[in-house]
């Protein structure tokens, strides 16, 4: 159990069910409710009834959308949020504990965690209102208090949150704002890397048939003078120059 807090949120009422759906090695699952007051349904709502509304052994249950699990004397203890889950490496992380981590701190106006997918896979995106933008602070505060991987992939600092009409932050306008500044970043990366393949070209009279940017351009057949050309010309491109001891 990695929750430092957990919340026993009590037994089922004697007219209501409950059951665990799809509990992992942890016995931790969805919790789904059935009985007495079940709704049928969302109001003009189909495709919302349709996903939180299903039949289990002929009774009609609602998934809850809290993560549960039971203990040994009958009475459930709150895990967070189904949207607020992620698998890293085969452990389930609950994202509300590293924002309660950082939300604690003094320097933090308030800090939120969701998903974000690069190249498919789940990455933890943590956004930051505070007046400290020091990443390796967070970092160190997260590590001591939760396991490696809890540590988020992306810590980005915000000047404040987009909401929902209803006051709610629209944490998954956020993650898209953050999608795109990713996705230009890259982008741009990828511009300088295909300049720099292009300069390295034109220098090296074409002896280099594969460039490869991770190792030392000089082991890559450019003699003294083409090398000397091409920093020059990185120089020019860029319009910066490089510095030397």
């Amino acid at each position: 159990d990695v929750s430092n807090m957990p919340n026993v949120i009590g037994e089922v009422l004697p007219n209501m069910q409950a059951y665990i759906m799809l509990p992992d090695e942890d016995g931790i699952g969805e919790l789904c409710v059935s009985g007495v007051g079940l709704a049928a349904g969302y109001h003009k709502d189909k495709q919302g009834t349709d996903e939180k509304f299903i039949l289990m052994d002929g009774k009609r249950f609602f998934k809850t959308g809290d993560y549960v699990k039971k203990n040994a004397d009958g009475t459930f203890v709150h895990m967070g949020r189904k949207d607020k889950q992620i698998k890293v490496s085969g452990q389930r992380v609950n994202l509300s504990e590293i924002d309660n981590v950082l939300n604690l701190l003094d320097c933090v106006e308030y800090a939120m965690s969701t998903i974000v997918k690069i190249k498919d896979k789940p990455k933890i995106l943590t956004l930051i209102q505070a007046s400290n933008r020091d990443v390796n602070y967070f970092k160190e505060q997260i590590s001591m208090k939760l396991p490696s991987y809890y540590m988020p992939n992306f810590i980005e600092f915000v000047s404040g949150f987009e909401y929902l009409p209803n006051r709610k932050i629209d944490i998954k306008k956020m993650g898209e704002m953050f999608m795109e500044n990713y996705n230009m970043e890259l982008l741009r990366n990828n511009k300088i890397v295909i300049k720099l393949i292009g300069i390295l070209k034109e220098y090296s009279d074409d002896i280099i048939d594969f460039v490869d940017l991770n190792q030392d351009v000089r082991k890559q057949g450019l003699s003294s003078l083409q090398f000397i050309q091409f920093v020059a010309q990185v120089e020019e491109s860029f319009g910066f120059a490089f510095g030397y001891d």
